[in-house]
């Protein structure tokens, strides 16, 4: 699939639509053996096979669509040294895994094409591989937990590894059951096979506890989602809060079951099988109402929370558990139906606790490394939702524990050698350490003693002055078509385009807009050069100004509305930004008018703004979050006029670096 579907299917609202769908998908992937129809006849006939066809194809689609979004925003990510490369061993064990169930589905697709049967051996593969991945994501999620909850007791993420333990468990359990029930039965299965109503279960003890598990992994999401969105109760009402957060749980009980089907359709025109029938149909529904209510609880949290990255990265989570709540089960596939309907539902089990893990750990992740984030999450969300910004702060203390446990280590060793004298890296003290770190840490950033250096402003850094880098910046941002252009880049793939200077490497703002972040490479020992917001004024641009004077009064009034400047390298923000203003001297650019998209005209310009000169740092990773806004400046009088709002300029990237 080409780049633009990947970019159209990673918008929010398109995300939901495939989700959607593959709900659907899997909500007749369950029922559909159930059916009063489903018999021996209808299971030999065309058009069940074509169906299954078709929905095993959308899901596969559905998996790989998955695996590339999250490949696209997991290359954003701000995590580096081992965080990186966990996530890259992680995401490389997954995606083979998916691939690969992936490749058995479309096998068995063409054997009942062609052979008219399937073998149990290429199923029974298909289910433990993803089974196999569900339990060992859930369980890194729970030890995730786990270790957070060692720095605070927080009973949301008490009662989330709860859950995510029964999870793992849940779906051990059912590749157990299934590997079992599908013992000494035929390797392949054909369209003549038994009606599947005649067949038993041989180990119901098993199916027993593994339908006892399945419970008390739902009423364990359940709990916690609760937990969650526990402050909504005065948002909604207690009538109305306790009257949603119920039916899931009251339905899955059977309660409502029993109502909703004698109101739909009464008892006494179905015979005892369709009644049956229709129960277990009324039953398997009760997974995507939870799933509703459990995938809410993180979708709420994602639109509440401004910062775009953890935002998908809640939402992430969201569609992930949705699709756990449905596809961690055995879908009657201990009784090899022909076709074999539950094993798309099945194949989802991995992939969707992936994204509930990778959504989680992100988050955790992102809001470690920037304590600008965590204060703004604070402040967005608020008392309803800290859980967001405390499983960053947990991961934050859990990192910083990391490094003073190895350095620890290390001294004790030295000492040890140099002295016989045995010391214990696991000091009772090691928590006293961790705050005292977190606590310099916190100074660090509140002051100015930052390990990043900037030019000053006065200096020729590289043999030429800001003055002629500015000029040159404008050269090389409009030195490449719109499409192609660095600065209109929502993902730093044209990073390098342009950057023609052996010991400068230019960084791009926007053009106003929504918020950008990039990835990108650099050479170790080039200085960096971007602008905080600029702006610049020409004869072509402008052609009411007609003198040098005129322009720079104009580009002057322009950035003197400048506001909320910052730049944040990893977790330190650099301070005293303002006095980083340069106005060039005149100089000529070539750019296309504002008013055609013709040729491009060489002109005079002026450039103003705020700039950085970044000292070359060291190889490693680096994030580094820059921006301001300002007034627009040529529609303040049409605004005032009207006396309407004066729109805003606003600058916001983030740029992933790469320093190799």
């Amino acid at each position: 699939m080409n780049e633009r579907i990947f970019d159209l299917v990673s918008k929010a609202n398109t995300g939901l639509l495939v989700t959607g769908i593959v709900v659907i998908l899997l909500v007749f992937d369950g029922v559909i053996t159930s059916l009063p129809f489903y018999n021996l006849q209808s299971q030999q006939e065309f058009q069940i096979g074509l169906f299954y066809g078709v929905e095993v194809f959308i899901c596969a689609a559905s998996q790989f669509i998955y695996l590339k979004i999250i490949k696209r925003k997991y290359s954003t990510t701000s995590s580096r040294g081992h965080l990186k490369k966990f996530a890259d061993t992680v995401y490389s064990v997954v995606s083979l895994t998916q691939y690969f169930i992936i490749a058995l589905l479309m096998v068995t697709i063409i054997e009942i094409g062609i052979l008219r049967e399937y073998d149990t051996f290429t199923l029974r593969i298909s289910i433990l591989l993803s089974l196999g991945l569900s339990t060992g994501l859930s369980g890194l999620l729970a030890l995730r937990f786990f270790l957070w909850t060692r720095y605070r007791r927080d009973y949301v993420v008490v009662a989330y590894s709860v859950a995510a333990i029964v999870l793992a468990l849940n779906s051990t359990f059912v590749a157990i059951f299934i590997s079992l029930e599908m013992q000494n039965k035929p390797n392949l299965i054909d369209s003549s096979r038994t009606a599947i109503t005649s067949t038993m279960v041989v180990n119901y003890d098993i199916k027993q506890f593994q339908s006892n598990l399945s419970f008390a992994s739902f009423v364990s999401l359940w709990i916690a989602s609760i937990f969650l969105l526990r402050h909504y109760r005065r948002k909604w009402g207690l009538i109305k809060f306790y009257s949603i957060i119920f039916i899931p749980l009251v339905y899955y009980l059977g309660v409502l079951q029993l109502v909703v089907s004698s109101v739909l359709v009464p008892h006494n025109i179905l015979n005892t099988f369709q009644l049956y029938s229709f129960n277990v149909i009324n039953s398997i529904l009760t997974r995507p109402v939870g799933g509703a209510l459990f995938g809410v609880s993180f979708w709420l949290l994602g639109k509440r929370v401004d910062d775009k990255n953890i935002s998908n990265y809640m939402k992430f989570s969201a569609i992930g558990i949705i699709l756990l709540s449905m596809s961690n089960q055995d879908a009657g596939l201990y009784l090899l139906p022909y076709p074999p309907f539950g094993l798309s539902t099945v194949t989802f089990v991995g992939i969707s606790s992936y994204l509930l893990f990778i959504g989680l750990y992100y988050t955790s992740i992102s809001i470690s490394l920037d304590t600008e984030l965590r204060k703004s999450i604070d402040k967005s969300v608020g008392a309803e939702f800290k859980f967001v910004s405390n499983i960053g702060r947990y991961q934050l203390e859990r990192d910083i524990e990391d490094r003073v446990k190895g350095i620890t280590k290390l001294v004790a060793k030295e000492l040890e050698a140099n002295s016989g004298v045995e010391a214990s890296p696991e000091s009772e003290n090691i928590q006293e350490y961790i705050r005292a770190v977190i606590k310099e840490k916190e100074k660090m950033l509140k002051g100015n003693n930052s390990p990043f250096r900037i030019y000053p402003i006065d200096s020729t850094p590289c043999g030429r002055s800001w003055d002629e880098w500015v000029q040159l910046w404008w050269k090389w941002c409009y030195s490449e078509p719109i499409e192609k252009s660095p600065t209109s880049d929502d993902s730093g793939v044209h990073c390098s385009r342009g950057q023609i200077y052996e010991k400068v490497w230019f960084l791009a703002g926007t053009f106003g807009g929504p918020p950008a972040e990039r990835t990108c490479k650099i050479p170790e020992g080039r200085s960096i050069f971007f602008p905080l917001i600029n702006d610049f004024i020409s004869f072509a641009t402008d052609p009411d100004l007609k003198t040098e004077d005129e322009l720079r009064a104009y580009a002057k009034r322009d950035l003197d509305e400048a506001r909320s400047l910052y730049l944040r390298i990893n977790e330190l923000e650099l301070r005293d930004l303002n006095k980083y203003r340069i106005s060039t001297s005149i100089f000529e650019l070539a750019i296309s008018p504002k008013e055609t998209s013709g040729i491009p005209v060489t002109t005079q310009a002026i450039s103003d703004g705020y700039w950085i000169f970044l000292e070359p740092l060291p190889a490693g990773y680096y994030r580094i979050k820059f921006g301001g806004e300002k007034l627009e400046y040529d529609k303040m009088q049409m605004s005032m006029q009207q006396n309407s709002e004066i729109p805003k300029f606003r600058v916001d990237v983030t740029y992933n670096l790469e320093v190799i």
